[in-house]
Formats: C-alpha cells, structure tokens, sequence
C-alpha cells in the first residue's frame, strides 16, 4: 500500500514539474514578445532619449530628430554587431558535457564570413516574426487594421494585450506547484534549532507533531481557497458565461485559482506523510542547502572499488610470489659456509 502511495505521489511530482516548465518557457516567450511590441511599435527610440540626455541634446533640435529618424537601423545596425561579435567569441565545446577546457588552438572561433551569415540570418528572421506578428507597427497602419489578418496589420496589430495577464495566472501556478513540489523535497524552511538538541525519541515525537501542524493548516487553507473558487464560479454562472473574467483575456477567475486548493490539499497529505516518516524515524534530516551538492568519489564511473581491490591484491601476491626465491632451496653462499664449517670440524677431530 505504501509503495503505491509512493508511486502516486512522485507521478504527481513528475507533472508538477512539466507544469512549472511549461508555464515558465511560456511565460518567458510572451512577457518578452510584448516588452518587444512596446519598443517595435513605438514612435521614439529610447536609445536616442537616454543618448539625447546623456549628451544633453535639444529634442527639437535637428541632430535630436535625425537620430529619431535613423534609430531604426542604428538598433539594427547594433543587433548586427552583437550577435556577430557573440558568434566570433563563442566556445565550441558543449555546454552540459563535462570536458576540460579546450586551448585556443584547438578551439578557433568562426569564420568571419560565417559569423555575418548567421548575424545576417538570425536578424531576418528575427524580422519576419514581428512582422508577421505586430505587422508595420506604425501607429496610422494600425488604426486602419481590421480583425482579418494582413501583412501590413500582423496577428497582434494593438500588441498581445493578454500577455501581462496571462503571466500573472502563469506566476499564481508556478508559486502554489512550487510549494508542493517542496513539500515532496522536505524543502520547506523549518525551525530546528531546539529540535536538534532533543533525545532520539522527542525528535521523531516533535517532527510528527509540527507536520501534522502544518498539515492542519495546509486543509484550513484548501478549504478557504475552495469557498473561494465556488463563488468566483457562481460569478461566472450568474453571468452567463458572459463574466467574470481576467480583465484583457478570456479566462474565467474561477479556473485561474482552482491550483490554490488543489496545491493545499496536495501539501497537507504530504506532510501527513512526512510526519509518519519523522515518527518512524525514516525521513532524511539533511539540510535543504546541502542536498544537491554532489560528494561523489574521485573514482571513475564504471571501476567499483570492490572488483578492483581483490584483483590488486592478487595480483600483487602473484608477483610476491614470483619475486621471492623457494623456501626449500637456501641461498649459494649459505650452502657454501656451511660446507666450510664441516671440513674444518673434521680436521680438527683428525
């Protein structure tokens, strides 16, 4: 029973974890599209304001309004560089593979010719994707665009206006699924200073009794955060599924904190579970900083110690035995004193 339990729990794991990754990437892509959308479809270049104040230029002065007008390709012209100078002092070598670090003759950067290909590349590209996702991005384009998609309009003509939002919800999932993902890893901070100085028997009593604590708080929580879902949802019913909503996306409120109850009730069962572990003195007390440093062995892999050893040892009497000279046998010069010995004894007894 418990093994299934345990099965259970960590599949759960292994889901919170695809969830905390897929909110995250998706996060990250929509909050930087629409920083994007904001300077691409800007009239004026911020580069060229904090340059204007930097240098103390006129804004209505003439050089002021070139650059505004340049700003354009000297942004270009500058993700131009960036990307070329980033390709030619690039390593070669993985990034994850553990491998020494390579000399620089054996590791020469790229070519010169290729290095502005790629830059040339990854800038076109990089074009095409807002152009087909924000269109022109000037403002008089925009004010003429429809709800049909066209080139001069893009997908987003107004900017993902859902983004902000959506990140919001996306940072709502990622803090409740990273508090039960450390619930699972025992994770969570605690106060064990008293605690480590108890006997044996008072630790596993005082672990199972602050578990069990938080466990009776974590339900509290779920069973708050559950009344409060209910009447986000019947906001939603008595609206027709018309309301309540996330201001700038269509997503009902009620949806968005499901993950509240759900994540507590998650929690408290595994505290349930940890204090029964504490109790049976089962639960591994090693400090949360110190969990994933790896203390492995300078051996390599795939050598046990165990197969090694017996096999020097043999061996190494193998050769003792090779080395040394027979036991039966004395040594040459020996033999020869000893024979020595005899003829003088027996000319004396003459």
């Amino acid at each position: 029973m418990a093994a299934w339990l345990k099965r259970i729990d960590d599949g759960l794991y292994a889901l919170e974890r695809w969830i905390a990754v897929v909110a995250s990437v998706v996060m990250a892509i929509v909050v930087f599209f629409d920083v994007v959308h904001r300077r691409y479809s800007s009239v004026d270049s911020k580069l060229v304001e904090k340059l204007g104040s930097w240098t103390g230029m006129d804004p209505e002065g003439s050089t002021y309004l070139a650059l505004q007008d340049a700003s354009t390709w000297i942004v270009w012209g500058l993700s131009f560089l960036l990307v070329y100078f980033g390709l030619r002092s690039a390593s070669s070598r993985p990034l994850i593979a553990k491998v020494p670090k390579p000399k620089p003759e054996d590791d020469p950067p790229m070519s010169k010719a290729k290095a502005a290909g790629v830059a040339v590349v990854s800038l076109v590209v990089t074009w095409l994707v807002l152009r087909i996702l924000f269109g022109t991005g000037v403002p008089e384009d925009i004010l003429e665009c429809g709800e049909d998609y066209s080139w001069t309009c893009g997908i987003y003509p107004n900017g993902m206006t859902w983004a902000q939002p959506l990140a919001l919800i996306f940072t709502l999932w990622l803090g409740f699924v990273g508090a039960s993902m450390a619930t699972h890893d025992h994770r969570h901070l605690k106060v064990e200073a008293l605690q480590r100085y108890l006997p044996e028997k008072a630790q596993r009593a005082a672990g199972l009794l602050s578990a069990l604590a938080s466990a009776a708080f974590c339900i509290f929580l779920a069973m708050l955060a559950y009344r409060y879902v209910g009447y986000k949802h019947e906001d939603f019913v008595d609206a027709g599924g018309l309301g309540g909503f996330h201001d700038g996306i269509d997503i009902p409120r009620y949806q968005t904190f499901v993950i509240v109850p759900f994540a507590y009730a998650v929690m408290a069962l595994r505290f349930i579970s940890t204090g029964i572990l504490a109790a049976r003195g089962e639960l591994d007390t090693t400090p949360s900083e110190l969990a994933d440093i790896d203390f492995g062995d300078d051996e390599p892999a795939g050598e046990p110690e165990s197969e090694s050893k017996p096999e020097s040892k043999a061996e190494s009497k193998a050769e003792s035995k090779d080395e040394s000279p027979p036991p039966d046998d004395p040594p040459e010069d020996e033999a020869t004193g000893d024979d020595d010995a005899k003829d003088d004894a027996k000319e004396e007894g003459r």
